[in-house]
């Protein structure tokens, strides 16, 4: 091996070799250590959820047939107009949501109408799988359920007739209809 030394071509690639050797070393040395410093640099490790945003407009009380609106309160017409909007604009994953209407139990529940641009529908609950009624100590409650897919949400607009049944004097004060949601996401 000593007189492989004195070779001058084999010392030349003999140099090669060890600075390739070197530089393959320290690549890989510099690669296992600063990975991790890298890695962190690059990316964040969080994500911003998606919005679930539901809104419900309460809109305007009406004597039904009539122009009279904005009443507060109910009082003691045969017939009132409620109307209501639901907004789903803002949903970013699809949703179910259950819409449901309160009625007191000095009014009963008389019809439910969808609107959409100005055009009136009314919804036979018995045939609609999206719609239900029920009773409950005396108070009619309607649900309105609807799937949303993510990114399609709107607004949908509703009109509900409430009949006076007359029973007794009521508190003028105490509010004819109540409106709640719930909204669950789906998988």
């Amino acid at each position: 091996m000593s007189g492989l030394l004195h070779i001058k071509r084999f010392r030349q690639n003999m140099l090669k070799l060890f600075v390739i050797y070197l530089v393959v070393i320290l690549s890989t040395t510099s690669v296992i250590t600063y990975s991790r410093y890298i890695t962190s640099m690059e990316s964040t490790s969080y994500a911003r959820p998606a919005r679930f945003n539901v809104t419900i407009d309460k809109g305007d009380i009406c004597v039904a047939g009539t122009t009279t609106c904005n009443l507060a309160k109910y009082k003691h017409y045969d017939s009132l107009d409620y109307y209501f909007s639901v907004d789903t604009s803002q949903l970013e994953v699809t949703t179910t949501i259950a819409t449901s209407v309160i009625v007191d139990d000095h009014y009963t529940f008389s019809r439910i109408y969808e609107i959409e641009d100005e055009q009136e529908t009314l919804i036979n609950i018995d045939s609609n799988d999206d719609y239900s009624i029920s009773t409950l100590a005396g108070e009619y409650r309607v649900d309105i359920e609807r799937d949303i897919e993510a990114g399609l949400g709107d607004v949908k607009t509703y009109k509900v007739r409430l009949s006076y049944d007359g029973s007794s004097d009521v508190d003028p004060t105490y509010d004819a209809i109540t409106v709640e949601f719930s909204a669950k996401q789906k998988d």
